[in-house]
């Protein structure tokens, strides 16, 4: 009795029907996954995605750090309401463009209108000498062109007027539907082009200005974007993450306003290690269409249409 085996089954009689016809399949052409006349194939966060190499203005979702001295007149769970006086600042894109705009390219703000309705958050050191961190949205300013952040908290004690003005640093973005991230710590910078930080602090929030709790957020979702600190001796440095959780964030540079960033033929490369903060691009995720971000603590994809503010 004879086994059924491969030379019985509907694909080897289709085979060999196919060869003794001479008839071959035409096969079906594949769809190009890019315009390769003006996009590439790039790494993008976690996923590979068509990037334009020369995109539009519009393109970009511009992100600003900007620092200076800041006059506060309270600050408590829900509201920080302050004036700053810009000294400086660098604007950033969003991954996976590498767009910097240095501190002499970038617009300051005239008064503190510039803010109102973008996504804001306000570091400062308050007079309990302790790092206070304000995400949310400048709802208003008022007649004595002080503004009032509107939002969460996420760093910090309540506290009254500050008798003097404090160094601090704002950051801020075009209000969109996605997930940013920020936080404050120590910095490592290798003097080879990797920073390292060892976070104090660090937290997600939405567009919207909600904050989400560490718990429920997977800080995982910034691997692959950008992000830019602020040291305290007034150094800008911009780069891709490749590694982060809640107490730490390592990266590669690709901007820097501080000597000694990078190894030249001249000169090695300076390790330095001092405070600062940090600012995250929109954060994208593989479970979700290009362009748009899976937002944790509400379980959904959220696809923001950018524009600058």
């Amino acid at each position: 009795r004879r086994t059924r085996g491969y030379r019985d089954s509907p694909v080897a009689m289709l085979l060999s029907a196919t060869l003794v016809s001479g008839f071959a399949p035409t096969p079906v052409p594949c769809e190009p996954v890019c315009d390769w006349s003006t996009h590439d194939f790039k790494l993008v966060g976690k996923e590979m995605a068509c990037v334009a190499r020369d995109p539009d203005v519009d393109e970009y979702l511009f992100y600003t750090m900007e620092v200076g001295k800041c006059t506060l007149k309270s600050g408590n769970k829900t509201h920080a309401v302050f004036d700053i006086d810009v000294i400086n600042g660098i604007s950033f894109t969003n991954a996976p463009y590498e767009k910097v705009l240095m501190p002499s390219e970038t617009a300051l703000p005239s008064d503190m209108s510039n803010y109102v309705d973008k996504a804001v958050v306000l570091s400062y050191v308050g007079g309990d000498g302790k790092m206070h961190v304000h995400a949310g949205k400048l709802a208003d300013v008022g007649a004595d062109g002080t503004g009032k952040l509107v939002g969460e908290r996420l760093f910090g004690r309540d506290h009254g007027a500050l008798d003097e003005p404090v160094d601090c640093a704002i950051d801020e973005v075009a209000a969109v539907n996605g997930t940013s991230g920020v936080g404050y710590g120590m910095c490592i910078f290798d003097g080879e082009g990797r920073v390292e930080l060892a976070a104090d602090g660090l937290g997600a929030f939405t567009g919207a200005a909600a904050f989400l709790p560490l718990n429920a957020t997977d800080l995982s979702m910034f691997e692959g974007v950008n992000a830019a600190v602020y040291t305290v001796s007034g150094d800008y440095e911009v780069f891709k993450i490749f590694k982060i959780n809640n107490t730490h964030v390592a990266g590669v540079s690709y901007f820097s306003t501080r000597a000694g960033a990078w190894p030249t033929d001249f000169s090695p490369g300076e390790k330095v290690v001092e405070p600062c903060s940090i600012f995250i691009d929109v954060s994208r995720d593989p479970r979700c269409p290009g362009g748009c971000t899976y937002v944790h603590i509400v379980h959904q994809c959220i696809c923001p249409h950018y524009h600058r503010g």
